[in-house]
């Protein structure tokens, strides 16, 4: 059983999303890891806006693909992702939701490097942490990307059985009865729709 601050802070987020949308095993989840260690250090690529949109973007689909037409929660450590998804829902009027993030560095609770900052962050900088686990968890279908966490939290579903890895050595996978990326994107380019550029 959580703790009872951390219990509060989910029946919170439960609060503002399961009366219109988010019911126990009734929605898919999309799930990115975008800060991934050393290995974003050294492949710069990993770190472009518009490579992560496009990441975040092609997780969604993949959630769509394996539960056609069910809401999606998307739970991510990069707040580009989570910004592109949030304005890509409101573009296509979907369903989608994402677990608003106060901090600024989102913390990941693997990463050692956050034990030299002990003095900085208390334990409560961690709750969205859960609460993200804690509604993935609580989904049908799960689209998950690198590391444990998305793969955890498909463990945890509903329907374990339900779920697809949505990238190959950080890169997209094309999801069964989708367009490739690329198409994809350069529709909603026509549609007039973009991502804002990280001087906007």
């Amino acid at each position: 059983r959580p703790s009872p601050s951390l219990e509060a802070a989910m029946q919170e987020k439960m609060k503002d999303t399961t009366s219109s949308m988010m019911i126990p095993g009734h929605y898919s989840v999309a799930h990115y890891r975008a800060e991934y260690g050393r290995e974003v250090a050294r492949h710069p690529k990993l770190r472009e806006p518009s490579f992560i949109q496009g990441i975040a973007l092609n997780s969604l689909r993949c959630a769509m693909a394996l539960q056609p037409g069910d809401p999606i929660y998307f739970a991510s450590d990069n707040n580009i992702a989570l910004q592109a998804v949030e304005l890509y829902a409101e573009h296509v009027k979907y369903p989608i939701l994402t677990f608003h993030r106060d901090e600024n560095v989102v913390l990941r609770l693997d990463d050692t490097g956050n034990a030299t900052l002990g003095l900085r962050y208390q334990p409560s900088d961690y709750y969205s942490t859960f609460v993200d686990l804690y509604l993935a968890g609580n989904g049908n279908c799960v689209a998950f990307g690198r590391g444990g966490f998305g793969r955890f939290a498909n463990l945890l579903s509903h329907n374990a059985s339900c779920a697809f890895k949505h990238v190959k050595q950080f890169y997209p996978v094309n999801c069964e009865g989708y367009p490739p990326l690329n198409k994809n994107v350069q529709q909603l380019a026509k549609e007039g729709f973009h991502f804002p550029s990280s001087s906007e």
